[in-house]
């Protein structure tokens, strides 16, 4: 998989063979995602009890990452309007080390949707802990991951956590007879008005 983002590079169509029975075949990133999600399951909690087990370094070390959907109930799928927190706690194993942590969110193409960074703090030695409010209406439907990175001095890369969280998201529509494929890795509901200012026979 980590040769599928030069199939979306380099070219505008793709063809998703399996046991030789075409499974998917059109735009090069819709048919890319589209075999991912297929072949990656959700992650959506990874946790370590004991120092000694979890990833990183000895600089940094894992004690969970969690992504929570908001949702109305617990077996609803996520879908463009849910909104959801990425949640984690790692051991700062250096006294009085100045850290910021970056979220950065991927399409499963590999593909970078965003990259936000906390602001850089000086942590003592010991747990901490941190968070990042996605809003609902933000994302397009499909499949994704988050990394986490953490950085020394805002400049000395400590750990980098990749695909640390993965997750699907679902298309909703209502009171629409669109059912072609939204365009754009985010589905953004920004205000948008248009209005007449003028009938046919006052137009000048």
């Amino acid at each position: 998989s980590h040769n599928l983002p030069s199939v979306v590079n380099l070219c505008q169509r793709a063809l998703h063979l399996e046991n030789g029975r075409i499974e998917d075949i059109g735009n090069a990133s819709r048919v890319v995602n589209h075999y991912l999600s297929k072949h990656q399951k959700n992650l959506h909690l990874q946790r370590w009890d004991h120092l000694s087990e979890a990833p990183g370094n000895n600089f940094v070390r894992i004690h969970f990452v969690e992504l929570i959907p908001h949702l109305d109930k617990v077996n609803d799928p996520i879908d463009i309007r849910t909104r959801f927190t990425v949640r984690f706690k790692f051991w700062n194993l250096i006294p009085e080390q100045n850290i910021c942590v970056g979220l950065h969110l991927f399409t499963l193409g590999r593909e970078c949707v965003f990259d936000i960074s906390s602001t850089p703090q000086e942590f003592s030695k010991g747990l901490v802990e941190g968070q990042c409010e996605i809003p609902g209406n933000f994302l397009n439907d499909g499949s994704y991951y988050f990394s986490l990175i953490f950085v020394r001095d805002t400049s000395v890369e400590l750990f980098y956590f990749e695909e640390c969280l993965t997750m699907e998201v679902e298309d909703y529509r209502v009171n629409m007879n669109w059912y072609g494929k939204w365009s754009g890795y985010v589905r953004p509901k920004f205000p948008f008005r248009v209005r007449q200012v003028a009938s046919e026979t006052e137009a000048v």
